[in-house]
């Protein structure tokens, strides 16, 4: 409670609420912004989520190419890339 006071006292712009600075403070939930707040982050969490999975599939995707061009390279005995950095 000591930290959110004294947080509260250092805040150069002075809360038009502060018993709703304090429970904001202290993790209590304080009002409609909040709920909002908490869909937006849900929102975002899923859009995270989603585009994790897809990175996922892109990294899997290039590994396998690297593993046939390992495989072509070891193959042709480096004479590909040889020839393709000339």
């Amino acid at each position: 409670m000591t930290k959110v006071l004294v947080a509260l006292y250092e805040e150069p712009d002075r809360p038009k609420n502060a018993i709703e600075y304090i429970k904001k403070h202290l993790g209590g939930t304080s009002s409609a912004s909040s709920n909002n707040d908490l869909e937006i982050l849900k929102q975002e969490n899923e859009d995270l989520k989603e585009q994790i999975g897809q990175m996922r599939l892109e990294m899997e995707k290039l590994e396998e190419e690297r593993q046939i061009k390992e495989q072509i390279s070891a193959t042709d005995g480096g004479f590909l890339e040889t020839q393709s950095s000339m």
